[in-house]
């Protein structure tokens, strides 16, 4: 089967993120901004749990964390449109004599999880998967069995669905989306995605974050390992998987030993340099300021998420 983007945006992340990079890049290249909080004492024990809080930052212990930016993208609101879109989509479908496969179905954006950018950071997580953000054993490529008739009707679905951009034709799901006035609130989430990204870059740059990398690697060293930063062994393909096979139809072996091995030792060198609670500060201080910076479009966006989640309840009064 094919799989399709199930969120219908119509808006370029790409170009948002370009404008809003070319109009912050002067305050961003200034001196380090303030960090929101110190950062604290490095654990004697790297097995301690690692978990951290002050002000909108938090650090937890599953490798999670909260941002000063993530107050302006709550996972309610996508529930409670997402229920409304689905709704008024299916309805639409129904007049046109077919059914929305649970695929198409709006879901919210997928969340990008933390591990896919700064490596592993949860200890439970090196020891069961490795560097592994996906679940293990899941191919990499799946043929589908389908027969010709059912593929014929996916494609009516999904055309029916999606619609068809060239020639202007919205589908159930554009329709939805107009309906309850999505397309602001999808603005709002391109503007905050695009301002975590550039605090993102920032804080990459930053002496702090280079000083941990090198403190990080200076450890991972002295354990057997030579990497220059964390962001290198998740993509080390002569360490994932090592001293596996490789399942047909996958990509990479299964998660080894010898990866966890490495993902454990990863872990604890980051919580003896203070890897994540000094990332998480010093991207929440880049976050600070680009949240200083685009206050009102900001508040803006708050309201076209509220004016769109009015619309959905009056659709779906309870939210789901």
């Amino acid at each position: 089967m094919k799989h399709y983007f199930l969120i219908p945006l119509r808006i370029s992340f790409a170009a948002a993120s370009a404008a809003i990079l070319a109009a912050c890049a002067t305050a961003i290249n200034s001196s380090p901004p303030q960090l929101p909080a110190p950062i604290p004492s490095a654990p004697g024990n790297p097995y301690q749990p690692a978990n951290f809080r002050a002000g909108e930052v938090a650090v937890r212990d599953d490798g999670t964390w909260t941002l000063p930016l993530d107050s302006y993208d709550k996972p309610a609101n996508w529930q409670i449109t997402g229920a409304a879109i689905n709704s008024l989509a299916q309805q639409c479908m129904t007049r046109l004599g077919l059914s929305t496969p649970a695929a198409f179905k709006f879901s919210g954006p997928p969340a990008v999880p933390l591990a896919a950018i700064y490596g592993v950071l949860s200890m439970t997580r090196a020891q069961s998967t490795g560097y592994r953000v996906m679940p293990d054993g899941i191919p990499a490529t799946v043929t589908s069995s389908a027969g010709t008739s059912q593929k014929a009707q996916e494609q009516v679905a999904a055309k029916a669905y999606f619609g068809d951009p060239q020639h202007h034709h919205a589908g159930c799901a554009g329709q939805a989306v107009d309906e309850i006035g999505m397309q602001k609130a999808y603005d709002a989430a391109g503007l905050v995605n695009s301002l975590r990204a550039q605090a993102r870059s920032a804080a990459s740059r930053d002496p702090r974050v280079q000083q941990v990398n090198t403190a990080w690697s200076s450890c991972m060293k002295a354990a057997g390992y030579a990497y220059p930063d964390p962001t290198v062994p998740p993509h080390d393909k002569s360490l994932l998987g090592r001293g596996l096979q490789t399942p047909p139809g996958a990509q990479l072996p299964p998660p080894s030993p010898a990866e966890k091995a490495a993902a454990v030792a990863d872990v604890k060198c980051k919580r003896t340099v203070n890897y994540a609670i000094t990332l998480a500060l010093v991207n929440a201080a880049y976050q600070n300021l680009l949240i200083a910076q685009q206050f009102s479009d900001l508040q803006r966006g708050e309201q076209d998420w509220r004016s769109a989640v009015e619309a959905a309840q009056r659709i779906i009064p309870n939210g789901r």
